[in-house]
């Protein structure tokens, strides 16, 4: 029983070293869901009435704080990790 408590802490302490500290931003969140919906980036600019660099950025910096190689993985993970 006590090799599976040190590997219970282990899991446990690499989870939260892996997890992000805060919550995405509101603005990020929307546009991965919109994405996640399967709208196009022109559709998402047009639902979130923002710019497409801005749009970009938002997906971008939710992508590089989530760690994430895609936007496909960015939004497993806020699923994943309940981020909203």
């Amino acid at each position: 029983m006590k090799r599976l408590t040190l590997v219970e802490v282990f899991i446990t302490d690499l989870h939260w070293q892996l997890m992000p500290p805060r919550p995405l931003t509101p603005a990020q969140v929307k546009a991965l869901r919109l994405i996640d919906k399967g709208y196009l980036y022109t559709d998402a600019m047009d639902a979130l009435q923002i710019s497409q660099s801005a749009l970009k950025a938002q997906v971008t910096a939710a992508r590089q704080y989530l760690r994430a190689r895609n936007t496909a993985e960015a939004i497993q993970r806020v699923d994943s990790c309940d981020l909203t």
